[in-house]
């Protein structure tokens, strides 16, 4: 048997995912280094600790109320190296069920046929209370090959939970609480944007100190445009390597008409820029 940091017990030694052990600055901490890291990236800058947002409610409209409760970050592990990586597959619903008892879940992997219904990036937004109590609100989204537009899938099947090869995720038991508040507006410089530059900033700030530190949480964009990585949703076999068809994403630029929600985490790697896109490999994800 295993235990996770919220005292949960496994059924298995055998974990399809790995927990980061992270350091824990306070959240006072966090937002200092934030408010003085960017605060020459931005003409606009404010950071601040605030309560958190009903999330389950309008614009966010997640799956949790807050995310509070026995925070962590969860990267997925990468399974049967052997085979094709569209073939690496794992069910959420059997992760939950066997390993969790109250979680709140957020983060983004990918989705691939047949074990879902398209190719794409699954955006998971889904609570769990044991022993069976599942509400998936997640999303797939890709661009069709046909037309070349963007598509957004609700999923709400707790059967179609199904992800591909890797991914990161913020847990929680979606309680409410105490949030670190970023509001920026006015970038000084055209090559980064809000995420990349909280992880350069958290990067820079404690890389040297060997210490890992994470953020997961919920981005609201009023006005500007975003960028957004697309994969199709087909494929023809056989298939690149993952690294090929990530290359090869499409990367749409939106000029938002109404606020924008992203979910996901950032983590304090250091950002890497894709040269085939001109585009950091750090990207937030439609809702």
């Amino acid at each position: 048997m295993a235990a996770l940091p919220n005292g949960d017990a496994y059924t298995t030694d055998v974990l399809p995912y790995h927990v980061y052990p992270l350091e824990i600055p306070t959240l006072l901490e966090v937002a200092e280094v934030l408010q003085n890291g960017m605060q020459p990236l931005f003409q606009q800058v404010n950071v601040d600790i605030a309560s958190c947002p009903n999330l389950s409610t309008a614009p966010y409209n997640l799956a949790g109320v807050g995310l509070g409760g026995y925070t962590s970050i969860v990267g997925l592990s990468l399974l049967q190296a052997n085979v094709p990586w569209n073939q690496r597959t794992r069910d959420f619903q059997e992760i939950f069920t066997t390993s969790c008892r109250d979680v709140f879940i957020i983060g983004a992997s990918y989705a691939t046929k047949p074990s879902m219904p398209y190719y794409g990036h699954l955006i998971m937004n889904a609570t769990y209370r044991a022993p069976m109590d599942i509400r998936n609100e997640s999303r797939l989204i890709f661009a069709e090959r046909g037309n070349g537009q963007t598509r957004i899938e609700k999923l709400t099947d707790p059967n179609q939970m199904k992800y591909t090869n890797k991914g990161s995720f913020f847990v929680s038991e979606g309680r409410g609480g105490h949030v670190i508040r970023v509001r920026a507006k006015g970038r000084k410089t055209i090559n980064t944007d809000i995420i990349t530059s909280m992880q350069t900033v958290l990067y820079e700030k404690y890389e040297n100190d060997n210490k890992y530190v994470a953020l997961g949480g919920v981005l609201k964009m009023t006005n500007g445009s975003v960028a957004c990585n697309l994969m199709w949703d087909d494929y023809e076999e056989p298939l690149e390597s993952f690294d090929d068809i990530i290359r090869r994403q499409q990367c749409a630029e939106i000029h938002l008409e109404s606020d924008m929600i992203a979910i996901g985490t950032i983590i304090n790697d250091k950002p890497v820029l894709i040269p085939q896109e001109q585009r950091y490999g750090v990207v937030s994800y439609l809702s």
